[in-house]
């Protein structure tokens, strides 16, 4: 197996990415799954009436993807997704930040995926950071979950923070959080939402879900 590094892109003016990216971590035919790589995309935010006072925005279409690799024994831990931009961010492609399927040992870690804007965001892409399954062992767990945070937030888009799942006699992944939140009454968030433990024996532990100021579901998680 080959764990992923990393990819930044800092600039000046709007960003359009209209391409996959996939940085997952290698599979391990012979032992652990690799870890997957980070993606960050930030808006410069000196990029202001200096140089111009426009509004910029990024804007992406593509797939990500920073998973774990899937492995003989433990699966991959997923990289981070973190995109922030000043005016505005658009989503519509699918991002994920799951973690890898293990056979012999535990499911890979999921670990987040987390947009921000300090005005607008809008996302209608499905966004997760699931733990790994494991055929043997425990299913893997959630880091962190999937996060959106704008002033305007508008969210179509399923999101998932769900735990890995395992076979009866083991742990079922504890999931993460999902939390939405926009403080302007523009803001709105449909879609589905889940924070499921993972089936096994125990399931895991259900997460945290804040929609809009609204406690869907208290975390279980100790």
């Amino acid at each position: 197996m080959r764990d992923t590094g990393f990819g930044t892109v800092w600039a000046l003016g709007s960003i359009r990415v209209e391409a996959d990216i996939i940085a997952r971590g290698g599979a391990g035919s012979q032992d652990d799954g690799g870890q997957g790589g980070d993606i960050g995309v930030y808006e410069d935010l000196e990029a202001g009436p200096a140089h111009g006072n426009f509004e910029r925005a990024i804007y992406n279409s593509g797939r990500w993807d920073v998973g774990g690799g899937n492995g003989l024994d433990s699966g991959g831990d997923a990289g981070h997704v973190y995109v922030y931009g000043f005016f505005e961010v658009i989503n519509t492609g699918a991002i994920s930040s799951n973690g890898g399927s293990g056979e012999f040992d535990d499911g890979g870690w999921a670990n987040e995926v987390y947009l921000e804007s300090d005005n607008r965001l809008t996302n209608s892409g499905a966004l997760s950071a699931n733990g790994g399954n494991s055929r043997d062992f425990s299913g893997g767990g959630v880091y962190n979950g999937v996060y959106l945070y704008a002033v305007e937030t508008v969210s179509t888009g399923n999101l998932s923070a769900n735990g890995g799942n395992s076979n009866a006699a083991s742990q079922g992944g504890s999931a993460g959080e999902v939390e939405v939140y926009g403080a302007s009454a523009e803001s709105v968030a449909s879609g589905t939402f889940s924070a499921n433990g993972g089936t096994g024996g125990p399931e895991g532990f259900d997460g945290f879900i804040y929609i809009l100021g609204i406690l869907v579901q208290e975390s279980q998680v100790p």
